[in-house]
């Protein structure tokens, strides 16, 4: 996922081996844990707009707009990050929502999250997420990053 950030900007999280059984509200609890994972991300989104307001009014020339778009490719990675790991897919966080649904499917996860997560390495190399998941992050990004100008 790292890798993919770096090189074709968009990235995912690889997903934490839960055992649902040891959660609060069992299977439920991976449904929260992966919707509050997510949200997190959505917030650091919205938290960074004052940081862009005071980064604006404090720095000016090369300075400003260096911090300015260093935090706008942070705030724009996070809504791809969120996207992406949604995607019920082995190797990503929403791999989680498949475990929770069906329990039975979590060896076949882990056995073969390495090659679902290449496979989503050629599928970022071919912009297939930007084409399919494009138009969506452009709403969601241009909801949530306030633009300063």
């Amino acid at each position: 996922g790292l890798v993919a950030a770096l090189l074709f900007r968009i990235g995912w999280m690889k997903p934490l081996a839960i055992v649902h059984e040891k959660l609060r509200w069992g299977r439920g609890g991976l449904v929260v844990l992966v919707v509050a994972s997510l949200a997190v991300l959505v917030a650091l989104v919205v938290l960074l707009n004052p940081l862009r307001v005071l980064v604006t009014g404090n720095l000016t020339g090369t300075g400003s707009l260096t911090a300015l778009g260093v935090i706008q490719e942070i705030q724009r990675q996070a809504v791809w990050y969120v996207l992406v790991n949604m995607l019920p897919i082995p190797g990503l966080t929403g791999a989680l929502l498949l475990q929770a649904v069906a329990p039975g499917l979590k060896p076949f996860i882990e056995r073969y999250q390495l090659g679902f997560a290449v496979a989503l390495l050629v599928l970022a190399a071919f912009g297939v997420f930007q084409m399919l998941l494009g138009p969506l992050n452009e709403l969601i990004a241009g909801q949530l990053i306030v633009l300063i100008s």
